[in-house]
């Protein structure tokens, strides 16, 4: 499963509504939809998403080159070197 865009106006910016936002609604897929990884793409660097337990796909599992990079967050137990063996599993883009 993936999270697709967020956008927040620049007047709201800083406020926590961006990171709330993926912080629940990334819980909600891996706890009550029973993902086991959840994919979003940045456009705004890895910091961000890092902070709220996104890892950065390793280069060799990245679908694209450009200005944005794949991450994903895990189910407890779950590790995202799985991903090696079930590529396939890595959305092309949202």
């Amino acid at each position: 499963m993936g999270i697709g865009s967020l956008a927040t106006p620049k007047k709201l910016r800083c406020l926590g509504f961006g990171s709330m936002m993926i912080t629940i609604l990334t819980e909600h897929l891996l706890t009550i939809e029973g993902a086991k990884i959840v994919f979003l793409y940045s456009d705004i660097g890895e910091h961000f998403y890092a902070k709220l337990r996104y890892k950065t796909l390793p280069a060799s599992l990245q679908k694209h080159q450009g200005n944005y990079v794949c991450m994903a967050s895990c189910t407890h137990g779950v590790d995202i070197t799985i991903l090696n063996e079930h590529i396939s599993w890595i959305p092309k883009y949202f």
